[in-house]
């Protein structure tokens, strides 16, 4: 129900006119509760990505694949070219981005924590010859997998969600914040793909190492939000010890 209200097109916008008279697809979660057959899903792996990550990520990623493997998943061996250069558009962009939306703050001084600051001067130093750079990119980028999932049939890509385990919080950090550029690359690892081309993306939690969440990634064609809940849901019937309750749990609906 919360995704139909969220999905639904805005009329006028331009967007949506792309897309005709009709609008874009509409919303649905056809399949949801097909999770026990899964022979007409193929996920799309990139085994030397997929397995640059922490150790016991790794191992929790794969695993949860397999237990849609003995649901008939088929997985496709598939080969991503420039994901360095991809990460770096995205950074470029997402940057130039949000020094632009902050301009105000930036020129008026206003109180940010130092890392925003740090964050707001690099997306200043980006040229205009780089953005364009990183959007001719991305735009070769939406193409190939585009392609990608058309030539092998793909129902999603999959990958781990993060490359490392969530980091401990500094009480320096707690303090003034942190600026932590290979620490973000590793937590926006796998992530990152589906904000620069925006594809819809999902990540379900398939396990825990010292005592913290690993979570799967999903990645579909665009408009095919209805695979991924599917896979959702299947990870979630399927995968044992996929989440344990916090230690301060409100059941909000009970």
């Amino acid at each position: 129900l919360t995704y139909a209200l969220l999905a639904q097109p805005s009329p006028g916008h331009l967007y949506g006119q792309m897309y005709g008279p009709g609008g874009p697809p509409a919303p649905h979660v056809a399949g949801f509760h097909g999770t026990d057959d899964l022979s007409d899903v193929r996920l799309g792996v990139f085994w030397p990505w997929f397995e640059d990550a922490a150790p016991p990520i790794v191992a929790a990623a794969k695993a949860a694949v397999a237990a849609l493997e003995e649901r008939g998943a088929q997985v496709v061996e598939i080969s991503i070219p420039h994901l360095h250069a991809l990460h770096m558009a995205h950074a470029c962009i997402i940057t130039s981005e949000f020094a632009h939306l902050h301009e105000g703050e930036w020129s008026r001084g206003d109180p940010l924590e130092p890392n925003t600051w740090v964050t707001l001067a690099l997306g200043r130093t980006m040229t205009a010859t780089e953005f364009v750079a990183a959007n001719r990119l991305r735009g070769w980028a939406r193409h190939f997998f585009r392609q990608l999932f058309a030539e092998h049939g793909l129902t999603a890509i999959v990958s781990p969600t993060t490359g490392m385990l969530a980091p401990r919080l500094s009480d320096a950090a707690r303090l003034v914040g942190e600026s932590n550029t290979p620490m973000v690359m590793q937590l926006m690892k796998y992530i990152f793909l589906g904000n620069l081309l925006g594809n819809p993306a999902l990540s379900v939690p398939v396990g825990y190492s010292e005592g913290l969440p690993i979570g799967l990634h999903f990645m579909a064609d665009h408009w095919d939000d209805a695979a991924l809940l599917r896979l959702s849901n299947a990870v979630e019937t399927h995968v044992t010890d996929r989440r344990r309750p916090p230690r301060q749990n409100y059941h909000y609906f009970q």
